[in-house]
């Protein structure tokens, strides 16, 4: 990290980004030129990483499993248990993906 940088991010780095302290969600449309597939760390790393990555991630992937399928029970495996842990969750859930 050189001189004047110390404790900014990558999205600040000027090699990388043009007018970098702005503000542009549309940096990342496809029509503008693009920066290197390496500046972009969505929920960073070290000391500042983003506390609900895991959370964001799975959060993701469901939504976009459930936009092309439905999930069903499977027969006799409707009922759950919530499990003990940092947070309470439903434990396992057998289900029967069909497309939409």
């Amino acid at each position: 990290m050189g001189p004047g940088r110390k404790g900014r991010g990558v999205r600040h780095r000027p090699d990388l980004y043009t007018d970098s302290e702005t503000f542009d969600p549309d940096r990342w449309d496809p029509q503008r030129p693009q920066p290197p597939r390496n500046a972009f760390i969505p929920f960073a790393t070290g000391a500042r990483k983003c506390i609900g990555d895991t959370f964001a991630m799975a959060e993701a992937t469901l939504a976009t499993i459930t936009a092309r399928w439905r999930l069903k029970h499977l027969p006799g495996h409707h009922q759950t248990r919530p499990v003990p842990g940092a947070s309470i969750g439903p434990g396992e859930l057998r289900m029967q993906p069909t497309p939409r």
